[in-house]
């Protein structure tokens, strides 16, 4: 696909998910059994749920704002990892193939001093290595690759449209704010290797907050997701150790495959200056078949 027609179609699927304007409007979750939390400073609801989207199943964990200042979150398992702002609701998708819904407990850490707590979402079968290893070694463990095999065969690109709310010094984050938008895609096109895995993106800066520096700040694929296989099947390293992220970009990864991969999720972190985490997201991936 040119770089043109992915701007455009970046614009038109971002704007049918997310407002388009310059402004932060007041914003809600969708979704089902919405869990409120007024926890002192931090008053928050999440919600989950799942709709068909693109010929394939999205599951959609969402976090809403409903406190007068910036909140950090956490979601390991299945996102979003972000600022969220006062007003302010932030969903991650996730695609899959088949529907294959459970009932999941997952840690979700909020707050500038990290605490935790069991949030119940709609979870996908996939993810139940991985909140076994949570429930029994803690909230870290949480964070390795879905296994999930699908029977059925993947739609030629997957779409998921990704934003945050990341600043460029993670201790500086009330002025150094930024809006980080992305259509995050995973293709399959004809030729001789097909699959390729590709972000557009950009970054703004948030209204009254100018001191934000994405030039600052780098994007890599998360250690343990999926890296490992990823690394052996393309000839690009840069991804795996940070790209710099700048105001606006595409980063795309062609993958040397010699069988047909499945579609799973791949987490990309976003560091800040000093190289901290200040957000991540779960992005449509190919993995191993």
């Amino acid at each position: 696909m040119q770089m043109a027609s992915r701007k455009i179609l970046y614009h038109l699927v971002f704007c049918l998910s997310f407002p388009c304007t310059g402004t932060i409007a007041a914003e809600h979750c969708e979704g089902q059994a919405p869990q409120h939390h007024n926890l002192g400073a931090e008053n928050f609801l999440t919600t989950s749920r799942v709709y068909k989207g693109n010929g394939v199943e999205i599951y959609e964990t969402c976090v809403e704002n409903l406190g007068e200042r910036d909140l950090w979150v956490n979601w390991l398992i299945p996102g979003p990892t972000t600022w969220v702002l006062p007003g302010t609701a932030i969903p991650q998708p996730r695609p899959f193939v088949e529907r294959d819904s459970i009932d999941a407990y997952g840690c979700l850490e909020y707050g500038n001093v990290g605490a935790t707590l069991r949030e119940r979402y709609i979870g996908h079968a996939a993810d139940g290595d991985a909140l076994k290893k949570e429930a029994s070694s803690g909230c870290s463990a949480a964070l390795s690759a879905s296994s999930h095999v699908a029977e059925q065969a993947a739609p030629q690109q997957v779409d998921a449209a990704i934003r945050l709310f990341v600043p460029s010094d993670k201790h500086n984050p009330s002025n150094t704010m930024l809006e980080f938008t992305a259509l995050a895609t995973a293709s399959s096109y004809g030729g001789t290797q097909p699959y390729k895995l590709g972000i557009s993106y950009s970054l703004s800066p948030v209204a009254g907050r100018s001191a934000g520096n994405p030039e600052n700040m780098t994007i890599r694929l998360s250690p343990g997701y999926l890296t490992g296989w990823l690394m052996d099947k393309t000839q690009t390293t840069d991804i795996f150790k940070g790209v710099t992220l700048g105001y606006k970009n595409e980063i795309d990864l062609q993958l040397l495959l010699g069988e047909k991969p499945q579609l799973r999720s791949a987490r990309y972190e976003i560091l800040d200056q000093n190289n901290e985490l200040v957000g991540a997201f779960m992005a449509p991936a190919w993995g191993p078949p």
